[in-house]
């Protein structure tokens, strides 16, 4: 039986910036959210916006609302206020 071979496996250089972020509190009709806003690490640019995760579910459960129509609320909510930065 032949002798099993070892595997070989390439490994990237590549490296992981950790971007920085803000937490903005953003009242929607169903309540206040925190959004967390992450920035390009050398523009400053707005790169990502994310409603923060527990804020939206627990609105979720007091609004009797799936957790979806709160997260989605919140960001369009935040893009409607914000559009002149992003």
């Amino acid at each position: 039986m032949p002798k099993p071979q070892p595997w070989v496996f390439a490994t990237s250089t590549s490296s992981v910036t950790a971007l920085t972020r803000d937490f903005q509190s953003l009242n929607t009709p169903h309540g206040t959210v925190t959004m967390k806003i992450a920035y390009h690490p050398q523009t400053q640019a707005i790169i990502n916006v994310h409603p923060e995760y527990e804020d939206c579910a627990a609105l979720a459960r007091q609004h009797a609302l799936p957790w979806q129509v709160i997260y989605q609320t919140a960001l369009s909510t935040w893009y409607q206020r914000n559009r002149a930065t992003v």
